[in-house]
Parts: C-alpha cells; sequence; structure tokens
C-alpha cells in the first residue's frame, strides 16, 4: 500500500505480509495525496504520484506464478513503464508497458499487444498473471509465452522495453498488491 514513513518521511510501498517498506528509488521524491490510517511509524496516503525519474524495486525475484495487481492513473500514454522483472540487457522476463496509447504485455521475449484504448488521466485496474490479463476487470486480454523469466528484482513505476530502453512511469499509483 502507498505510505509515508514517519522517521524521515519518505513516501514509497509498505508490504503488509512482509512487514517491509520499499522507498522510492531513482531521482526526487514520489509526490503522494491525502493520509490514512496504518501500522505504527507509518501513515497511509491515497496514492503516490511519479514524474517519470522514480520507481520501486520490490526485491521481490518474479516467477511464472506472479501475479501483479495495481491501480494506476496515467498523466501520459507514451512509453509508460508500469512494472517488471528483467536484465537491462535482456529482452526476456515479465513486463508491462505502453507505447504510444497501446499496452504492452510481455512473458520471456514475445509481447502482445493488448488491444484496450488507454486515455491518460483515467484510472486503469490490472490484474496480471501468466496466464490472464485483465484491465478494469474486463475481458482477459492475450497473454504472451515466452521463455522463463530472469531471476531479478520486480520494479513498480518501470521496466525495460525492448533493446535495452527503460520505460519510466509518470502517473498516479493507489494500489500495488504482488
Amino acid at each position: 500500500m502507498p505510505c509515508i514513513r514517519d522517521s524521515d518521511n519518505k513516501p514509497g510501498m509498505y508490504d503488509k505480509v512482509s512487514n517491509k517498506f520499499f522507498p522510492g528509488q531513482g531521482s526526487g521524491e514520489f509526490k503522494y495525496g491525502p493520509l490514512k490510517s496504518v501500522p505504527k511509524t507509518y501513515h497511509q496516503i491515497d496514492y503516490i504520484e511519479a514524474d517519470g525519474t522514480q520507481y520501486i524495486d520490490t526485491n521481490f525475484v518474479a516467477s511464472a506464478n506472479t501475479r501483479v495487481q495495481l491501480q494506476v492513473l496515467f498523466n501520459t500514454l507514451s512509453n509508460q513503464g508500469l512494472y517488471g522483472g528483467q536484465r537491462q540487457d535482456n529482452d526476456t522476463s515479465l513486463r508491462v508497458f505502453t507505447s504510444g496509447s497501446s499496452l504492452y504485455v510481455s512473458h520471456g521475449g514475445n509481447r502482445v499487444q493488448q488491444n484496450h484504448s488507454l486515455s491518460a488521466y483515467n484510472i486503469y485496474t490490472i490484474d496480471h498473471t501468466h496466464t490472464k490479463f485483465l484491465v478494469n476487470n474486463d475481458t482477459n486480454y492475450k497473454t504472451s509465452s515466452g521463455t522463463s523469466y530472469q531471476h531479478t528484482p520486480l520494479t513498480i513505476c518501470r521496466c525495460n522495453g525492448f533493446s535495452g530502453t527503460v520505460y519510466t512511469f509518470s502517473g498516479r499509483l493507489y494500489y500495488c498488491k504482488i
């Protein structure tokens, strides 16, 4: 869940399962929405907002059984990296990104364009496993079948596009569950 760490007022994501806090990485700080109630030493917020330079390194290694659920709002649609777990020099692994206003899902070296029309400033709920990909709980979009994931940590608000291009995210992250 998005939250702020009390000790240094750093925004990031708090994992209730592992009781770990994951602060933003990259340059700059996440912006954030109104405060809510969470465990002592943290304050829950409605969202964290990235301007394209921040991301979260979860230290979680994606596998074929990984499920990612998130809710986002895009500030812009061109070349937005939602999440990924792959080596920068390799086109294999799990990733979701936009190119233009199209959404792409990649498992292994194969990518599949999702035929879901995206618009900036709309909230989208994404539920993704190796066998299904839902947008706003509607239509089981095609997923790609590729090689197994590289054993690298999953990042949120950033992923590698093809040929080593790094895509970051500009928008709001309201919810994320891995």
